[in-house]
């Protein structure tokens, strides 16, 4: 309950004596320390301590959905100018090197059948509770770039064949972050990949080597973007179409 304004006072709304002062108080710092956390971590990220923006930063990156379309490539959908970049960072790729795609946009089943199979593997780890809930947000949030079709898997291949990068797809571990220490040869293949991913405009989820995002959320933060140009978007031909991939389609 509130109180009204004071006589002869300014109109303000403030706690009364009944015990829901304390909380109202409570409530507000608790907002300000989060505000606060994430501003700091921010700042860690921007200095090179931190890897990984708090899922807060990316979350309030404003969408301005620009509507380009999605398009068929590697056999998924992505957006129009993620499949212009694509094309761009295998003409940037070494003699003999090119590019798998392994996932681009996803369906809403699709993303929350991902997020169990992390849940799953954070168990298999060890994890309960807080962490167990931090990892699953970290390797599968629920709002995914990959439901805007701006975020793409990659494989780097050379002569048809895996270019070993240190860690399989969807693995869920330390050796999955972009700045893993791996081997020498596998370290050699990042540089490869990351160089013609920085060369074609995208960005990279450092949790994972493998996340490339143009024109989301994640791209944004991580650019240092006022907004992002892309939002969840349905499969082409709608509802009926969200399970089937491009050379699925009539």
């Amino acid at each position: 309950m509130f109180e009204g304004r004071e006589a002869g006072g300014p109109e303000t709304a403030r706690p009364n004596s009944d015990g829901g002062g304390k909380a109202w108080c409570e409530g507000r710092m608790g907002v300000n320390l989060s505000r606060v956390r994430v501003a700091w971590n921010v700042a860690l990220v921007r200095l090179g301590v931190r890897k990984v923006l708090p899922r807060e930063a990316v979350n309030r990156v404003r969408v301005e959905e620009c509507g380009e379309p999605l398009v068929p490539w590697g056999g998924k959908w992505v957006r129009e100018g993620v499949a212009r970049r694509l094309e761009e960072a295998v003409r940037g790729l070494p003699e003999g090197f090119s590019l798998e795609l392994l996932d681009g946009w996803r369906s809403p089943e699709e993303q929350a059948r991902l997020r169990e199979d992390a849940r799953e593997a954070a168990r298999n780890k060890g994890l309960e509770g807080e962490s167990l809930e931090r990892a699953v947000a970290r390797w599968a949030a629920n709002d995914s770039g990959h439901r805007t079709g701006g975020a793409v898997d990659v494989r780097l291949t050379f002569r048809g064949a895996e270019a070993f990068c240190g860690s399989g797809w969807k693995e869920f571990g330390a050796g999955t972050e972009s700045g893993a220490r791996v081997g020498e040869e596998a370290a050699r293949n990042r540089g490869i990949l990351h160089r013609a991913r920085r060369a074609a405009g995208f960005a990279n989820y450092p949790a994972e080597w493998w996340h490339f995002a143009f024109g989301d959320r994640l791209w944004a933060a991580y650019r240092g973007k006022r907004r992002a140009i892309y939002g969840p978007v349905e499969a082409p031909g709608g509802g009926e179409n969200a399970e089937k991939r491009p050379e699925a389609m009539p």
